[in-house]
């Protein structure tokens, strides 16, 4: 574990205030010190999740996973309850993954990519190859049997450690994409290992990407739900209520047992 970074409790959620800067300096890190480290994402809809699906609670509560925080109304949060995390703690994925490949790319590491469709798949790595050539990347679509006894499954997993990555971006979707790091977190040959969902719909242009001052206003929510309403209603419209039933049971039983 790198030590220089803390994480911090918010109502029960680990969050570790990480500029862009951090998240590159941990994966280089990871690859030059041999270690293993998982970066995965914070927001209102992780914290739905986090409700209901155990595997994501116990990676997220690894000692060697990183918990940045991708969503201002955490930033808010977080300074209502007193912790020192910042505007510039709020990082996207889609503004470090290019660094940190073009990182990969200047050092010569390996890169592994699985999630997505095949069509969304064949288009992100077009893109990210015409963008650096140099880049060694490979990898796999994420729709495929992730059952413990399916034999797709092993295949996928002998894949990623046959081609001996540095590098590992899970994009499956919240909650499937930690659980299958979770289950095969052990058997992994990586040293740096980020879950980073629909980033590669964004790279490919399947999904159109924000205006990037729409994030630190905290409304690029507004936009996505604007452009793909079918997928973005239940997310934005409906969990945070959820959410906020949820986070107010919390409170009221904190409150009531300090009292």
């Amino acid at each position: 574990m790198l030590e220089k970074y803390v994480s911090y409790d918010l109502m029960g959620y680990k969050l570790t205030p990480l500029t862009i800067e951090d998240i590159i300096h941990i994966a280089s890190n990871s690859v030059l010190k041999g270690l293993k480290t998982v970066v995965a994402s914070q927001n209102l809809h992780a914290m739905y999740v986090y409700h209901n699906n155990e595997k994501f609670r116990l990676l997220h509560n690894f000692s060697t996973t990183y918990i940045h925080i991708d969503g201002m109304p955490l930033v808010a949060l977080s300074k209502l309850f007193g912790l020192p995390i910042r505007r510039t703690h709020r990082t996207a994925v889609i503004d470090w993954i290019f660094p940190i490949l073009e990182l990969a790319s200047k050092n010569e590491w390996r890169v592994f990519y699985l999630g997505s469709t095949s069509v969304v798949f064949d288009k992100g790595l077009e893109k990210i190859k015409e963008i650096l050539p140099d880049l060694q990347i490979s990898g796999h679509h994420g729709y495929f049997d992730m059952g413990n006894e399916s034999l797709e499954a092993k295949s996928i997993m002998h894949l990623v450690n046959s081609y001996k990555p540095s590098i590992l971006l899970l994009g499956m979707g919240m909650g499937r994409q930690e659980s299958w790091i979770y289950d095969n977190n052990k058997e992994l040959n990586v040293n740096f290992i980020a879950a980073i969902g629909g980033c590669m719909d964004l790279i490919s242009g399947e999904t159109p990407l924000a205006p990037r001052w729409l994030g630190k206003l905290g409304i690029e929510w507004l936009f996505l739900l604007i452009k793909n309403p079918k997928r973005g209603f239940r997310r934005y419209l409906i969990e945070p209520w959820l959410l906020a039933i949820l986070l107010f049971n919390k409170w009221i039983s904190n409150y009531f047992s300090v009292k």
